[in-house]
């Protein structure tokens, strides 16, 4: 049996076990991953904590090790060290390859765990050219708390509201989020940065970043923030600090998730046009393409709409074949665009597990028109 003997300082404990509080992290999974790696800097290691929203939070390990590795540790043995910390104890971590992992203190405490799997972490990067920030930690909390007020009792069948960050052309970063549909107001909260590059918004979970600067971070610490097409970083600029990485979100649509879960759960090939359209094309992959696009109306919708080709309508001849589509069907509405006739049905949002019975419909409808369309050029 081999083992690996970590002293793991104790601030180094406090901080983790802060952090593993801040974003619940034991409703994400087990155990952390503790990687050393020759990537690092020389005598260093990085954990990846996951919290219960997807975010991941890095935080340095210095203890001193020369060896190269990953290792998953248990969640509850990392708590525990965090508690122990708080005294005078200090604390071993011990990984060995017999399925056990432990935790020696120096009162004589200590704890034996069976070895969880490494969990597995992305690739974490704000890309490139990321619009980057740099705001005072307690100003960035005030803003993300204003943001989520008011919280309110989770409603059955409904998504959260969407919360967004963006960097500003002036430098400022602002916080938003959208009540309305809740019967509160949508509302923006802006701080003022030290110092700013480039200009971004985007959608992300920002609850455990919240939460994090109440517990993991002084008043007037330096946060940077970089935004990313994938991610956006917080950055503590300290001696011992942490980088929370929220993962953006496709859309800024609040049901954009429950509609792309039902498409996928349909079995239909469907992908992203843009940030607020989907194109479904069926089953099949090769039935006529119908867009999805989310309205901010009250209630909210998404609009299904098929669109036929055709040639400019000079004589008219579409649009009274158009009204009398209109006179003869129901729900499905029709109208004439350039020559193009367009089939569409608007579905209210809480209705998003039809969507996809939806777009079979409309292409069910409409079956036949295109060779209508086609006589009429």
């Amino acid at each position: 049996m081999t083992e690996q003997r970590l002293a793991i300082p104790r601030e180094e404990w406090r901080t983790l076990a802060l952090v593993a509080r801040a974003i619940d992290a034991t409703e994400a999974g087990p155990a952390a991953r503790l990687s050393r790696s020759s990537a690092f800097v020389e005598g260093t290691g990085l954990w990846y904590l996951r919290g219960a929203d997807d975010v991941i939070v890095t935080v340095l390990d210095e203890c001193e090790c020369g060896e190269t590795f990953d290792a998953g540790v248990a969640l509850q043995l990392m708590r525990y060290a965090g508690v122990r910390a708080l005294g005078d104890d200090t604390c071993d971590l011990v990984l060995s390859d017999d399925g056990f992992q432990r935790l020696e203190t120096s009162s004589g405490a200590n704890v034996v765990v069976d070895s969880p799997q490494a969990p597995y972490v992305p690739v974490l990067s704000t890309g490139p050219h990321p619009a980057s920030a740099v705001v005072r930690a307690a100003d960035l909390e005030d803003a993300i708390w204003g943001a989520l007020q008011p919280v309110i009792s989770e409603v059955p069948g409904q998504p959260p509201p969407v919360v967004t960050i963006g960097i500003e052309e002036d430098g400022s970063v602002g916080v938003a989020c959208d009540w309305r549909p809740f019967g509160y107001p949508k509302a923006t909260f802006r701080v003022l940065s030290s110092r700013a590059n480039g200009s971004s918004t985007v959608a992300c979970p920002l609850l455990s970043v919240h939460r994090l600067l109440v517990w993991c971070a002084e008043d007037d610490a330096d946060i940077l923030i970089e935004i990313g097409p994938e991610w956006v970083s917080f950055d503590v600029i300290s001696e011992r600090g942490w980088t929370a990485w929220c993962p953006t979100r496709v859309s800024k649509a609040r049901w954009a998730d429950r509609v792309a879960t039902t498409l996928e759960a349909s079995g239909h090939y469907w992908g992203w046009i843009d940030d607020q359209v989907i194109g479904d094309c069926g089953a099949t992959g090769e039935e006529p393409e119908v867009r999805i696009a989310f309205i901010e109306s009250v209630p909210e919708l998404v609009r299904l709409t098929l669109v036929h080709q055709g040639a400019p309508d000079r004589d008219g001849r579409l649009l009274r074949e158009v009204n009398g589509l209109n006179a003869r069907k129901t729900e499905v509405r029709f109208w004439e665009d350039g020559g193009c006739l367009v089939a569409s049905y608007d579905l209210p949002c809480t209705r998003h597990d039809e969507v996809a019975h939806w777009a079979d419909r409309l292409r069910d409808e409409t079956d036949g028109i295109g060779i209508l369309v086609r006589e009429l050029e």
